[in-house]
């Protein structure tokens, strides 16, 4: 599933992507890929919601700081 929130500064989108990733992740179906460049936003919330539910064992997370640079992650 590909997903695409619009809407202007502050309507919720991040409040609302975040929960829909938590409801996926409970599901324990899917592979979650959360690219989000800016620091402590929803890829941090989606780390923490997660980790408070029991799940730190099937996240990696990548905090995405220096966006020039290789990610350390091969998923293929």
């Amino acid at each position: 599933m590909n997903t695409l929130i619009v809407g202007s500064t502050r309507s919720g989108k991040s409040t609302a992507e975040l929960k829909n990733l938590v409801e996926v992740a409970e599901r324990g179906d899917t592979a979650i890929v959360v690219f989000d460049p800016h620091r402590d936003s929803l890829a941090f919330g989606a780390l923490s919601q997660l980790t408070a539910r029991g799940m730190k064992n099937r996240i990696l997370y990548d905090r995405l700081s220096e966006l020039h640079r290789v990610l350390g992650w091969d998923f293929l």
